[in-house]
């Protein structure tokens, strides 16, 4: 590993970021994790962002996308509509977590998993290749979303 690993939990609720973090720490030992309800306080130097959006809205997540292109922002979201999970996916989130739907909150854990493994593979792997990896996963996490809500 280059550096350490660097979390930036975004959460309004304190008891929120605390089990987030908490998560975290707990499944991600020697990472470094801070929360805040307010992203720009701490900068954009981190590698993972989860962020709220259903209190803080996408534009925290379009911010954080710009400043730290290569980061991986998971979306926190509840009960938005297809349209807003398209605004959200589009703003430059990596997956996204809905904490009402069990199983979601696991796949936090899996999804920055791979996220690190990628980024440790050789540079050459990384860039483009990286990319379309990337994308794949989230094409086939967003089919499964909309899967699920046609079944509801």
């Amino acid at each position: 590993m280059l550096h350490e690993i660097r979390s930036l939990v975004v959460h309004d609720e304190p008891t929120g970021a605390r089990a987030l973090a908490e998560r975290l720490r707990s499944s991600f030992p020697g990472m470094v994790v801070v929360t805040t309800d307010e992203p720009s306080a701490y900068g954009h130097d981190f590698d993972v962002f989860l962020v709220d959006c259903r209190r803080l809205g996408v534009d925290v997540v379009r911010t954080l996308h710009a400043e730290t292109p290569t980061a991986l922002i998971l979306a926190i979201v509840d009960g938005l509509d297809r349209a807003a999970l398209k605004e959200v996916v589009n703003a430059g989130a990596g997956a996204l977590v809905d904490e009402s739907v069990p199983g979601d909150v696991e796949a936090l854990d899996v999804r920055i998993r791979a996220f690190l493994s990628r980024r440790a593979e050789a540079p050459e792997t990384r860039g483009l290749l990286g990319v379309m990896r990337s994308m794949a996963d989230l094409v086939r996490m967003w089919n499964r979303r909309m899967d699920r809500q046609e079944l509801s």
